[in-house]
């Protein structure tokens, strides 16, 4: 998922560490309707039918990683459906020099055509019968730098090949029938130069040696989608971890020694997941190979996982606690993926949440388990706030979401199919119970192994192993964008038989466009507070299904204290309750909520507060009465609510409501660093460590601690004249800090550090703090080194996360000037993002600015224009609440 905080509270930690979950990965498909057999109707990024359907590939590439071409050979087992003379596949900027297909005792020549996207088709010299039949190809193509596809990277005067083919970009490879419900097994040969390794995804079998070259021979694999197979070919070190399956962490050349703790806890991944799934690891071997330059965070590829290089290569003992966090995190994610998508993949790109939500809600269980005081589930809740952020927009997507143009798969990989998805699935765990949940989904592992399913297939799994309605019960959270809003009033006219009203609509900020859709079936637990010290709080669970509904509480005999909405925050709505409930949940009963529930707090009452159903003194209020809660998800709640107001509420912070803004500030989170510290100790618990970070961003930017400020100066000189031996955890808190006040020498000498970093974690770093600098001038040179290739094309989500809103106007104005050559260099699986860097202006004049610009790009690609949309509801949105905001603060902090 793109790391910019786009207005959302929750996403600026979910962003930056836990990624995944990434939350990251940008990526193509078009069409639902199968190609036509016109040459004009030609589009690769149409669903191919089921008229010829591959059987097996055997793939023989040359791929010398110094050079900007490559060659291969296929031959590919197919099954004709019906007598033809044309055959439509994929396949994108390939030089197909010889096609023929062998059917029986006959050999067909073919005329290649290219259309769009990426489609070909064989034009055949006769017609051949339906039955098996043999196509046989051979082409070349570029080997290029951008991130996509079969692509290179140079590292001090090394090169190296790598492949990123999800999901349509196996076609940039190899002639190919590129659809992820097309699973064959692959055989696959490389030859690379002498004094290289070629890697693979099967194990290898056979390594000899040629005139000019080293050939490598991989073992057959299971059945794959093309989307799966990868190759790398380079100087590498190669760390053997043993075990079953076999594990190894590859690496460029001299980083072999930064891969021991991923080397000791992805075993513990393993193990877990297996026993979870109560299947084996489905797959002969396992390698974790480290990217230089990689456009996603990281890929599930059978047999050899990508990951970007931070996320694997760090010394555990210097590495800030966030790495071995996201290193946790991420690789959970990619080998839940090896069951959820790999094993079992789904047959078209709608069913994508299949993969990436399952996948996600599975990262967080699994580090709930092996690495518990990291709290993955808090964290998980506060994820889930910044997604209903997302899921309030007009133009939000739905889970399972139909694919329609080229952008649509671009725009899936987005936090409605990963944290949406994820926070149902939590939903609907909490609702059935996990061991009916375990047991559905071993069933349909078990049912669908090696091959396809889908969307209705687990549905029914579910319903079959707990007896309740499952799919009846999620058909709108699956089918329809939103949020439901869940009215809760406590009605105790006869106090011996308390009742609740429940109400739901579409949650939806003031002013909004969007469409209420259908009333959802939700399943509903309240918290209810029965006044007993000895029994402080019940639990009680019903089904909403309808606009309106009212339910007698079975649980209690006399009238709750209190009632909380949503107990535990295990369902996926956001709620309210009446005025006079709202302030007194926090001021009376925070004691006897559950830290989850406190957790969401700030998310569900902004969400309020941008409905205009609460006021900003009120819900100041709250934040000061949840500011002194030591939770570091609260806190981090807490300080995410006051940013929010900060950007949309101060547009000049020099002002006498800013300085008294920063003292706000200061006194909530204040004593929580003082309690902890500036700078890391020795011995401190994850839990400090974690909470570190946002603590020191607040304080120094909202709440211009002058200590921090100077601090942070401090270490950025000793950091430049010795990067080396820096401590990383130190730089990453208070260099971000110290470039933002930073002037050109100090650029200057970042910039080199980033062309020459001691490490892959400093590096991102270094990249990020890039983006930091408030000086209009050198903030504009930072986004120059992406153009100019000094930076790489995976760099641009990095420095671009780094830009504050404050300093968007700048970014927005260098990309109006720079929009073409960025596209050309990034590709157009990133490219689609670029919009969101105008997040953050906030003016009805920046929305008609920014719909124009993108109204004349012809280059934009397809995707683009949803993002524009996007963005431009963001603008209009902060534009709303500034009008409302900037003049209530006035009148808090300094009177009327």
């Amino acid at each position: 998922m793109p790391a910019l905080r786009w207005g959302a509270m929750s996403l600026r930690f979910a962003a930056r560490v836990v990624v995944v979950l990434a939350f990251g990965l940008l990526l193509s498909c078009e069409g639902s309707r199968p190609a036509g057999t016109d040459a004009s109707d030609l589009d690769g990024n149409r669903r191919l039918g089921r008229e010829v359907i591959p059987l097996h590939y055997t793939l023989d590439l040359r791929i010398d990683p110094g050079r900007d071409r490559f060659s291969g050979t296929a031959m590919i087992q197919v099954e004709v459906a019906s007598p033809t003379r044309r055959i439509v596949m994929h396949g994108s900027d390939l030089d197909v020099r010889e096609a023929e297909i062998e059917s029986g005792d006959a050999v067909v020549q073919a005329r290649i055509e290219n259309g769009r996207n990426g489609g070909l088709a064989l034009e055949l010299a006769s017609r051949v019968p339906a039955g098996p039949a043999t196509l046989r190809l051979a082409w070349d193509g570029p080997l290029p730098e951008s991130p996509f596809g079969l692509y290179r990277v140079e590292v001090d005067g090394t090169w190296y090949a790598f492949t990123q083919f999800e999901p349509l970009e196996a076609r940039k490879a190899f002639p190919s029938f590129d659809q992820p419900e097309f699973k064959t097994p692959f055989a696959v040969t490389l030859w690379v130069p002498p004094g290289q390794t070629a890697l693979s995804g099967g194990p290898l079998v056979e390594r000899r040696s040629e005139p000019g070259a080293e050939v490598f021979v991989f073992a057959e694999t299971q059945p794959l989608p093309t989307y799966l197979v990868a190759f790398a070919v380079g100087e590498f070190d190669i760390v053997d971890g043993g075990g079953t399956p076999p594990l190894r962490v590859v690496a460029r050349r001299g980083q072999g020694q930064l891969t021991g703790y991923v080397l000791e806890r992805s075993p513990v991944i393993v193990s877990w997941l297996t026993d979870y799934f109560d299947h084996p690891f489905p797959f002969a071997k396992l390698d974790l190979v480290a990217v230089p330059n990689f456009g996603a965070g990281a890929m599930e590829n059978v047999g050899l996982v990508t990951f970007r290089e931070r996320f694997l290569l760090f010394d555990p003992a210097t590495a800030p606690i966030w790495s071995r966090y996201a290193a946790q995190s991420i690789v959970s994610h990619e080998l839940a993926h090896m069951w959820y998508g790999n094993l079992v993949t789904m047959a078209w790109w709608d069913d994508l949440w299949l993969n990436e939500s399952f996948a996600t809600w599975m990262a967080a269980k699994v580090l709930e388990d092996i690495d518990p005081e990291l709290e993955s589930r808090l964290d998980g809740v506060a994820y889930a706030q910044g997604t209903m952020q997302l899921d309030s927009k007009r133009d939000a997507r739905q889970i399972r979401q139909p694919i329609h143009d080229g952008g649509d798969v671009y725009n899936a990989f987005d936090g409605i199919t990963y944290g949406k998805g994820a926070a149902v699935l939590r939903m609907v765990e909490a609702w059935i119970g996990e061991d009916a949940f375990r047991t559905a989904v071993r069933a349909y592992m078990q049912d669908h192994a090696y091959g396809s399913g889908g969307t209705d297939e687990l549905l029914a799994a579910l319903e079959t192993a707990s007896g309740q309605p499952v799919a009846e019960t999620l058909a709108n959270f699956l089918d329809q964008p939103g949020t439901p809003l869940v009215q809760v009033e406590l009605s105790c006219e006869d106090a011996s038989a308390p009742r609740l009203r429940l109400q739901q609509t579409r949650a939806l900020p003031a002013g909004s466009e969007a469409a209420v859709g259908e009333p959802w079936t939700v399943p509903l637990c309240v918290g209810l507070g029965t006044g007993d010290p000895d029994a402080p709080r019940v639990r009680e669970c019903f089904r909403l299904a309808g606009r309106e509904q009212e339910v007698a509480l079975e649980s209690v005999r006399s009238c709750p204290v209190f009632v909380h909405p949503n107990a535990g925050e295990r369902g996926y709505y956001r709620w309210d309750l009446p005025p006079s409930a709202r302030v007194a949940l926090v001021r009376d009963h925070l004691s006897v909520l559950e830290t989850a529930e406190i957790v969401a707090i700030t998310g569900h009452y902004w969400a309020l507060l941008e409905a205009e159903r609460l006021d900003v003194a009120d819900f100041v209020t709250v934040l000061r009465l949840l500011a002194p809660q030591r939770s570091r998800q609260v806190t981090r709640a807490v300080a995410d609510a006051y940013w929010t107001l900060y950007d949309v509420g101060l547009p000049d912070e020099a002002s006498p409501v800013g300085t008294a803004f920063a003292s706000e500030v200061r006194g909530a989170l204040g004593p929580h660093l003082d309690r902890i510290g500036v700078l890391p100790q020795a011995g401190e618990s994850p839990d400090a460590r974690l909470r570190r970070g946002p603590l020191v961003e607040a304080l120094a930017v909202m709440g211009r601690d002058p200590w921090i400020l100077a601090r942070a100066r401090t270490v950025a000189s000793a950091f430049v004249a010795d990067p080396a031996t820096a401590d990383e955890e130190v730089v990453g808190l208070l260099l971000p800090v110290a470039a933002a006040q930073g002037d050109a020498a100090l650029w200057d000498a970042l910039v080199a550090i980033a062309l020459d970093p001691p490490s892959p974690v400093v590096r991102e770093i270094v990249v990020e703090s890039l983006g930091r600098f408030q000086d209009p001038d050198l903030l504009s040179k930072s986004l120059d080194l992406v153009v100019d290739g000094r930076l790489r094309g995976q760099d641009y989500r990095t420095l671009a996360r780094g830009i504050r809103p404050t300093e968007r106007p700048v970014a927005w104005a260098w990309l109006t000037g720079h929009y073409a050559q960025l596209v050309a260099r990034l590709g157009p699986m990133t490219s689609t993002g670029l919009p969101h860097l105008a997040s953050g202006l906030c003016s009805p004049e920046d929305v008609e600015r920014v719909a124009a610009f993108f109204a004349s790009r012809d280059e934009a690609p397809s995707g683009t224009a949803r993002n524009v949309r996007l963005v431009s509801e963001d603008i209009a949105r902060c534009a709303r609440l500034r009008a409302t905001v900037e003049p209530a603060l006035e009148g808090l902090f300094v009177g009327s």
